[in-house]
């Protein structure tokens, strides 16, 4: 009886030349993704200019105490690194196990699905927060918030916020995503 090696059923190779295989298929896969994956940077790039340089659309804010806006600032209760870490990294590393075990030339594709869908989602959810301008719950304590006078008219705020303006904006992002 011949044995699936012998029949090429099997591959069989050593620990140095499977990395040498993988590292291969990566680069031959790497030039026709050039594009797509300059297109990846843009969008990640263009979700991150939005996060910093665009105002949020400011609503009108309810005169304090306003209950639903007046929680104090708390801990994020998802940290950026975790979130990074869990949504990206960790996916990244089950793609790399998965190709590096079955067809290698699947990597460098699964990997550019994996960074589209991560950049395109930084994106959309940017501009919905930034069209939506919902104050966050605790969006009194964030900006500082000011009463300067007990009615104002029609169409104006009755104080202000005394944050710096990052911080500010960043109050007035509660939606879709905390």
């Amino acid at each position: 009886m011949e044995s699936e090696v012998a029949r090429g059923m099997i591959k069989e190779t050593s620990p140095p030349r499977a990395r040498e295989q993988m590292m291969q298929a990566v680069r031959s896969a790497s030039g026709p993704l050039a594009g797509h994956w300059a297109l990846v940077v843009v969008v990640f790039i263009a979700a991150g200019s939005i996060n910093s340089f665009v105002a949020p659309h400011m609503k009108l804010t309810p005169p304090m105490p306003d209950p639903a806006l007046s929680y104090p600032v708390g801990d994020q209760q998802v940290p950026q690194a975790m979130l990074f870490g869990l949504g990206y990294i960790a996916p990244a590393v089950v793609i790399l196990l998965v190709s590096a075990l079955g067809d290698t030339g699947d990597f460098c594709v699964s990997l550019l699905a994996l960074s589209q869908s991560v950049s395109l989602t930084m994106l959309v959810t940017a501009i919905a927060k930034k069209l939506a301008g919902r104050p966050r719950p605790c969006f009194y304590a964030m900006c500082k918030w000011v009463s300067n006078a007990t009615s104002a008219p029609i169409g104006q705020e009755v104080g202000s916020c005394t944050s710096e303006k990052l911080v500010e904006w960043e109050s007035r992002q509660s939606f879709p995503s905390g």
